[in-house]
C-alpha cells in the first residue's frame, strides 16, 4: 500500500514530503554551539569553529549546505565552493568586522547548479549574540589557520587599524571549509570539505546536544519561518532563491513542522518513553532514549543521551 501511495504521488506530481520536520531556530543552534565549545575544550577546536562558521551563514540567509561546499562532483571539479579569495574582511572599527562573501553556487532549489551572488554579513550589536557573529568566527578561523597577512595573534587582530584584513596570497585559492582528518582532530589545509560533510558534522553535534534532526536544511526551515512571519511569502521565496533555472517559483512544497522543547533538552529532562505526553522520571539523563514530543505542529522524535541508535556520538567531529 505504501508503494502504491508513493507511485500515485509521483504520477500526479503531488507533494511527497509528509513526514514531520524540525525547524531549527537561534535558541536551538545556540545549544548546539554550546555543545561544540564544551566538546572541543581540550582538542579539535579548529574543526569546531568551522562548523560554527557554517551555522550562522545558513541561519541568516537560509543557505543549503551545497552553497557552502561542493556536494556534487561536477561542482567540486569546477571549484564551485567558497574559496578564501571569495571572502573580504572589512574592519569597521577596533574589534568589529564585517565580511563580504561571493557565492559561486547559491542554491535555493534542489538542483546541481545554483546562482552567483554576493552577501555581506555585518557584526552583531549585542554582546550575547557574539556567538552568531559570522565575521568574527570566520576571522578567528582564518587566524587559527595562519591565513591572515601580517596578523599572527589575537591581540594583533584586535589592535588592527587598517580598513581591510588581508588574506595571504598563497591561501587565496584554498577552500573556506576544509577536509577533516580522523575524528575531526585536524584540518587538511588546501583540501575542500567532502560532500555533505558540513551538514553531517552539525548533525552529530546536534544529536550530542539532544536535538534529533539537526541539519543545515533544518536551519533553513527555521529561517524560512522567520522570513515568512516578518516579510511575507513573496519576499521569502525571493530571499531563499526558491525557484528553478527557468525562473519558475517553487511554492507548492510543504511539510509538517514542529517545535522543540529546548528547556527540557537542555536540562536532559526528556524521558525514554515514546508516549506522546511529556513527563519526567528518575531515569539518569545519559540513560534516556528517544521520545516523541507533542507541539502545536505535531510530534517530533528527539535523541536522548542513552544507548542504541541514539547513543551520544563521540565528542569530536
Amino acid at each position: 500500500m505504501e508503494n502504491r501511495l508513493k507511485e500515485t504521488c509521483w504520477t500526479l506530481e503531488l507533494t511527497r514530503h509528509s513526514k514531520k520536520q524540525v525547524p531549527i531556530d537561534r535558541a536551538a543552534l545556540q545549544l548546539v554551539f554550546k555543545e561544540i565549545i564544551e566538546g572541543t575544550e581540550d582538542y579539535g577546536r579548529q574543526s569546531g569553529i568551522q562548523t560554527m562558521v557554517a551555522g550562522p551563514l545558513s541561519m541568516y540567509r537560509a543557505f543549503r549546505s551545497g552553497s557552502l561546499q561542493a556536494n556534487h562532483n561536477q561542482n567540486r571539479q569546477s571549484k564551485m565552493y567558497i574559496q578564501l579569495r571569495h571572502c573580504r574582511i572589512n574592519c569597521i572599527k577596533k574589534g568589529r568586522w564585517s565580511v563580504t562573501i561571493d557565492f559561486e553556487n547559491w542554491k535555493g532549489f534542489s538542483g546541481i547548479v545554483g546562482r552567483r551572488s554576493t552577501f555581506t554579513f555585518g557584526p552583531v550589536v549585542k554582546a550575547h549574540n557574539v556567538i552568531f557573529d559570522v565575521a568574527l568566527l570566520l576571522t578567528l578561523d582564518l587566524l587559527g589557520r595562519g591565513a591572515l597577512a601580517g596578523i599572527e595573534t589575537f591581540d594583533e587582530l584586535v589592535d588592527f587599524k587598517g580598513a581591510i584584513v588581508k588574506i595571504k596570497e598563497d591561501f587565496l585559492n584554498y577552500p573556506l571549509f576544509l577536509k577533516r582528518g580522523p575524528c575531526g582532530m585536524t584540518l587538511l589545509e588546501g583540501e575542500p570539505s567532502g560532500p555533505h560533510t558540513i551538514s553531517a558534522n552539525i548533525e552529530c553535534w546536534g544529536t550530542s546536544a539532544g536535538i534529533s534532526g539537526m541539519s543545515f536544511h533544518a536551519i533553513r526551515r527555521g529561517t524560512a519561518e522567520e522570513f515568512v512571519w516578518s516579510l511575507g511569502k513573496e519576499k521569502t521565496l525571493c530571499l531563499m532563491n526558491h525557484s528553478d533555472r527557468l525562473g519558475v517559483t517553487l511554492d507548492e512544497h510543504y511539510s509538517t513542522l514542529q517545535t522543540l522543547p529546548l528547556v527540557e533538552i537542555y536540562h536532559r529532562d526528556i524521558t525514554g518513553s515514546r508516549d506522546p505526553n511529556i513527563s519526567t522520571n528518575t531515569v539518569p539523563p545519559r540513560d534516556r532514549g528517544p521520545t516523541f514530543i507533542p507541539s502545536r505542529y505535531g510530534s517530533c522524535e528527539l535523541g536522548g543521551g542513552g544507548g542504541g541508535d541514539f547513543a551520544e556520538p563521540r565528542r569530536l567531529r
